[in-house]
């Protein structure tokens, strides 16, 4: 019986965590030792325990039966267990202790109160960006803007647009409305623009992995995506943009933020506007990062 249940543990969904438990409880006062996984279900049943079916939940002494013989219990377990001894022994107020919060909003906040000076000296800059604008010339709309959250399309990018030629330029784009959404015929630029930035922040500064693997950098601030924070606070401010389609047919192939000048002397680089983007960038963000300390 034990390895058939052992043959679920794949199945996170939290009824299949409830059963789990059911079963375990079921031969819990029999000779057969306890299966490993009932620390790990117990955490998460408690932890999901909202989205578990009605008819699936445990009943009280249930779980505090499974409390009692939890042999690696987490913070949230032993909480729940001193919670539920307390309700029994009718104690007014007790001190829980669980796990460690994280917020998600944390790398954001930061990102919202670098100075300037740490964006002139810290901050990462993009020296190559990649951008179809051709893909996002019609709105995003409806089963389309679905299909792109759903596929991580911005998320699976990087922040020069190497992969999906999304990347900064696209987030830029859609919070100055050059790049329009809709759901159910409703404009979503902006809340769309704001939401993505945060979320494609969170994959940059790499949020939930503290240690910096191989072939990995030390995360910086990002200029661009300081960009983005600048934008939803100021939008007002005179925000560059691009224009010319020079520039625009460059981007859909890469091209280089500061102008390469070739070996031979006689041939010149092909013309763009990103350094002059990026300059007048730079200016606005200043600009922005003031007014916004200020208040």
């Amino acid at each position: 019986m034990l390895g058939v249940i052992e043959k679920t543990d794949s199945d996170r969904s939290p009824d299949a965590h409830a059963c789990r438990l059911k079963m375990v409880h079921s031969i819990m006062h029999s000779d057969l030792p306890l299966p490993k996984f009932m620390s790990s279900d117990l955490h998460k049943y408690l932890d999901k325990y909202r989205q578990v079916s009605e008819q699936c939940r445990l009943s009280n002494t249930e779980i505090i039966d499974l409390l009692k013989r939890c042999d690696r219990p987490s913070r949230l377990v032993k909480a729940q267990f001193t919670f539920f001894k307390a309700s029994t022994d009718l104690v007014e107020s007790i001190d829980l202790q669980g796990d460690a919060l994280q917020w998600p909003g944390q790398p954001w906040s930061k990102l919202c109160s670098i100075s300037v000076q740490s964006m002139e000296n810290e901050a990462s800059k993009l020296s190559r960006m990649h951008y179809k604008s051709e893909d996002y010339s019609s709105p995003l709309s409806n089963e389309q803007l679905i299909q792109f959250i759903w596929d991580d399309t911005l998320l699976c990018d990087t922040e020069s647009g190497t992969t999906r030629q999304t990347g900064f330029l696209f987030l830029y784009f859609l919070l100055t409305k050059r790049i329009h959404a809709k759901l159910f015929d409703r404009d979503i630029d902006l809340p769309l623009g704001q939401l993505l930035s945060r979320w494609f922040h969170l994959k940059l500064a790499r949020w939930g992995k503290e240690i910096v693997g191989d072939n990995e950098r030390e995360i910086t601030p990002s200029f661009q995506m300081a960009v983005c924070m600048a934008l939803q606070y100021e939008p007002g401010l005179p925000w560059p943009t691009i224009d010319d389609e020079e520039t625009i047919s460059q981007l859909s192939h890469g091209a280089d933020v500061r102008p390469r000048y070739d070996q031979q002397p006689q041939r010149r680089p092909r013309p763009n506007r990103l350094s002059d983007f990026y300059t007048n960038l730079s200016t606005c963000l200043r600009r922005a990062i003031v007014v916004h300390l200020n208040q």
